[in-house]
């Protein structure tokens, strides 16, 4: 699902009704949410998150795994969503639950300045091996080079290092100036 596509600022909210809504006969979706996310939205996200894993029947381990993913992708999208002409930041959240795993959705706008170099960071980390990834998120974390948004990089990293497998990345190109960014990541239920 990674590539570059293009479609209008309209139509965001419109892809994520139709992600929530995809397939409901082999999964089921645990949270959801559309708007803009700030500290107290994502506290309150992330309660809600543990008490529904727990309530779906999984152990604690695995709600402390989800929930520190979701930090990290809300985290993501708190630092580096753009806004639109109305200063909506149109992102989303979608936890879904099936037999073999549980999905993370999010989606949010992002500056076209950083189209190529967002998907170049992704392209990196997705053809890293395990070792490989670890001995770069070593080398992240203790390089101190904080950007201008507070991050060294190492979001998608400890992302990539805690699914065990691919960021599936999408993005959209809005217009000029802006692109949708939707990233999946897959976390499968422990034996």
């Amino acid at each position: 699902m990674t590539g570059i596509k293009e479609i209008p600022l309209e139509s965001i909210k419109h892809r994520y009704l139709e992600l929530v809504s995809s397939d409901l006969s082999s999964k089921t979706v645990l949270i959801s949410h559309f708007g803009d996310l700030n500290e107290a939205k994502i506290e309150a996200l992330l309660k809600i998150t543990e008490e529904t894993i727990l309530e779906a029947g999984s152990k604690r381990q695995m709600m402390r795994r989800i929930c520190s993913l979701l930090v990290e992708a809300l985290q993501n999208i708190s630092n580096h969503s753009a806004k639109d002409q109305n200063g909506k930041a149109n992102s989303f959240l979608i936890l879904e639950h099936s037999d073999l795993n549980f999905t993370i959705k999010t989606g949010n706008l992002i500056s076209a300045d950083e189209i190529i170099t967002l998907e170049q960071k992704l392209n990196t980390i997705n053809r890293l091996n395990e070792n490989e990834l670890r001995k770069l998120y070593i080398e992240t974390l203790c390089n101190d080079n904080f950007n201008q948004k507070g991050g060294a990089g190492l979001g998608f990293l400890t992302m990539a290092k805690k699914i065990n497998g691919l960021l599936d990345y999408q993005i959209l190109n809005v217009n000029k100036n802006l692109a949708y960014f939707t990233l999946s990541l897959s976390i499968p239920h422990q034996n």
